[in-house]
């Protein structure tokens, strides 16, 4: 009966220990609301300095004061009463200073015997700062989505070998692709006449080689039966994050307009000229 007693205690000893030390919140509540105990890191992640500071604090609040919206518990909780495994979740909560954070809920209920009350068991990671990260993120790859999308200049990404591996949909449309995606393992010679396409190749090779840009670079597109497109090129070389290139990336502004303005220009300007100059050789 001793050894069956001191290996009962052993045994609750090593689970405290885990309870205690643990990195993750563990807390069990019963379904009144009433928060039975917490370990260490679920306090902290409240905001409190001890597990008994929180769990006066909710004996006073009940554990709504935690949540998030305190009129409504997180809506992972629906179904527990009913369904004997875990259930996770994400769980908005509020700390003690009034600040919401995110927690990562794994609980599920437990149906006691014996007459001890019903309650609920829960391991809780606070990833609120993952949250923000994943926020940030996110709102960044919208943000860029929408420069791609809209604006009008073409785009393009290459791997070393000059196969598109990204292009917006300006760059799309200017070779009458149907997508970005269909450009995707393809290159400027599925695209464009020979001419271009050799040179627009040696180009991103002497990037790659050097590492230094070709920046504004004048790029004349010449075709059988259509005007010709004359485009502002910029290459550039693409690294990963080890430094190590990986490939090029380009932006292309059509000044087509531009090109025939100047022409237009310059044409008007060899007239004047050359009236200027016969008005002088009439007036001899």
């Amino acid at each position: 009966l001793r050894a069956v007693e001191r290996a009962l205690r052993e045994s609750e000893g090593r689970y405290r220990s885990v309870f205690e030390q643990a990195p993750v919140g563990i807390f069990h509540s019963t379904t009144a609301g009433k928060l039975i105990d917490c370990n260490p890191t679920f306090a902290r992640s409240l905001g409190f300095d001890s597990p008994e500071e929180l769990i006066e604090f909710v004996g006073r609040r009940g554990m709504s004061a935690l949540y998030a919206d305190s009129l409504s518990r997180p809506t992972g909780m629906e179904g527990l009463l009913n369904n004997p495994g875990w259930r996770s979740f994400k769980w908005q909560f509020r700390r003690r200073d009034g600040t919401v954070g995110t927690g990562q809920m794994t609980m599920r209920f437990d149906r006691r015997d014996g007459g001890e009350e019903d309650r609920y068991e829960a391991f809780m990671e606070d990833v609120t700062e993952q949250e923000a990260v994943q926020q940030s993120l996110a709102y960044e790859r919208s943000l860029y989505a929408a420069l791609m999308d809209n604006i009008l200049d073409r785009i393009s990404f290459k791997d070393t070998k000059g196969h598109y591996t990204l292009v917006n949909r300006a760059q799309a449309r200017a070779v009458g692709a149907n997508s970005t995606e269909s450009l995707f393992g393809k290159s400027d010679d599925d695209y464009f006449p020979i001419e271009y396409a050799r040179s627009s190749r040696a180009a991103e090779q002497l990037v790659l080689k050097t590492g230094d840009p070709l920046i504004d670079v004048e790029e004349r597109i010449v075709q059988p039966g259509v005007p010709d497109t004359w485009l502002l090129t910029t290459r550039m070389v693409l690294r990963d994050p080890n430094g190590r290139a990986v490939g090029t990336f380009g932006v292309s502004r059509d000044i087509t307009n531009r090109k025939l303005v100047q022409a237009r220009l310059i044409r008007s300007e060899r007239l004047e000229s050359l009236g200027l100059l016969a008005a002088g050789i009439a007036h001899q």
